[in-house]
């Protein structure tokens, strides 16, 4: 990972209660729990491992990108 991120999981995404994760840091998402993973003002990558199966639910449907029509 280059960059920071800010990290938080549970019920409800309240920004002021995120985690900072910098360079070489180490997020665990355990499953069918509300993640939200944000940067601001900077550029960022991420490296991810896992074992599926995976997919990625949004808690607002309306948000859901994959849903917008180019």
């Amino acid at each position: 990972m280059s960059g920071s991120i800010d990290q938080q999981h549970g019920t409800a995404i309240v920004q002021a209660r995120a985690n900072a994760v910098r360079t070489d840091g180490l997020v665990f998402l355990p499953g069918n729990k509300l993640q939200d993973l944000r940067t601001i003002n900077e550029p960022v990558v991420l490296r991810g491992y896992g074992s599926g199966p995976f997919g990625v639910n949004e808690p607002h449907p309306a948000d859901d990108p994959s849903k917008t029509k180019n």
